[in-house]
């Protein structure tokens, strides 16, 4: 019998609010009734702003009302940041995202610039002209995703107690990306301009652009040191340690260059790592271990056996002797070879010096520097062998 008088109880609402909500509801999906346009539901809010506490409305509903109206408005605020959107999608859509000045080494193109089917994709063009760092340094390309702008300069013990580390907010696992690229970019560089060098000077120089000590300079000047966020004892180990975390911060940056812009953040890191390495591969090009490669080795022993052919018979002899001792910087080698005559009238004649990384190297260099600087000696002791041997000049 309770249960039977519960059931028929009518229900009492306890004020107007709960009687006009329902309505509102069915008549926002009455068939014949039209969508609320934008101004319908401004009209709508700012009616329920200014009657509402007449109607019984709760303070709670008349201030959701008042956040909404001022969400729903539009500003010249968020006019202008839509626009700059838009125009930063078009200006990301029709080109590329980063592109060095025109500095006086990017001046000049190297002929060594590949074909441009080369079968490895387009690769920048390197400088010819030697510029030093850091005063030609290029400018460094931005991480355009919001969400990795920190992640290259975080280490995982500053992140906070509830952000889990992950594989892109801090510096640790994106250096291991950043590795690869660094390593990729490098090798491309390398293996199209520099073919005719020995699997050996193209590693070398792969190394030298990409250790620890190079990475780390390059993340001084850009200004790194005060963007790492890690601890006081990790920042007082100075010395190679703290060397070693610029260089991951270095990797890792390089890692959300390319991460943050999948259409064209490959070419933007490549771009800015060729400018920036330039001046640093020319240095290796004029010296050490890459001043003879195997095709410029190749005309030097050619060089030597022409001088050879002019200077050698009877008892005249060349000698190839060390001019001064062998030099070791940077792990890399450098011999000093000097070349003499002795015959046709010279007693150990100077013709010419070289220097390269082995003594193979030097010498036939030296001799090729002999044909340039020493050709009135040359063919003057080249005639007297003609003359005693009775054989015609060359």
């Amino acid at each position: 019998m309770a249960d039977s008088k519960r059931s028929k109880t009518k229900y009492e609402p306890r004020d107007d609010t709960e009687v006009r909500e329902p309505a509102l509801k069915r008549r926002r999906h009455d068939d014949n009734s039209k969508p609320r346009t934008s101004p319908d539901i401004s009209t709508a809010l700012q009616d329920v702003i200014a009657n509402g506490s007449a109607r019984g409305y709760t303070s709670e509903i008349i201030a959701h009302a008042t956040e909404l109206q001022r969400l729903l408005k539009p500003t010249d605020s968020n006019q202008d940041g839509d626009q700059n959107k838009n125009e930063t999608r078009l200006t990301n859509s029709n080109m590329n995202a980063y592109s060095p000045p025109l500095t006086p080494a990017l001046t000049t193109l190297n002929a060594r610039s590949p074909a441009d089917n080369s079968k490895f994709g387009t690769i920048p063009p390197m400088p010819t002209a030697k510029t030093p760092l850091p005063a030609d340094i290029p400018p460094l390309p931005a991480i355009t995703d919001p969400t990795l702008t920190d992640a290259p300069f975080t280490h995982t013990s500053m992140l906070p107690a509830h952000v889990p580390p992950t594989s892109t907010n801090t510096y640790e696992p994106l250096e291991f990306l950043g590795d690869a690229y660094l390593e990729v970019i490098a090798t491309r560089l390398i293996h199209a301009r520099f073919a005719g060098h020995s699997v050996g000077q193209k590693a070398g120089l792969r190394e030298l652009l990409i250790k620890n000590d190079t990475l780390a300079s390059y993340a001084e000047h850009y200004g790194f040191p005060d963007r790492v966020k890690t601890t006081k004892h990790e920042r007082s180990q100075g010395g190679k340690t703290w060397s070693k975390i610029l260089a991951d911060v270095f990797e890792a940056y390089v890692a959300c260059v390319i991460l943050s812009d999948p259409q064209h953040g490959f070419d933007t890191a490549e771009q800015w790592l060729t400018a920036l390495w330039a001046p640093k591969v020319l240095e290796w090009r004029a010296r050490g271990d890459g001043k003879v490669g195997a095709d410029e080795g190749l005309k030097s022993s050619q060089a030597r056996v022409l001088l050879a052919q002019k200077l050698l018979g009877g008892d005249a002899k060349l000698e190839y002797l060390q001019e001064r001792p062998m030099e070791v910087k940077n792990s890399r080698t450098t011999f000093f070879i000097a070349v003499y005559l002795t015959g046709w009238g010279y007693t150990k004649q100077y013709l010419g010096r070289g220097s390269g990384r082995s003594k193979t190297l030097a010498s036939a260099e030296a001799a090729s520097n002999a044909l340039e600087v020493s050709g009135k000696i040359i063919d003057t002791a080249h005639k007297r062998k003609c003359d005693a041997l009775g054989i015609q000049p060359r």
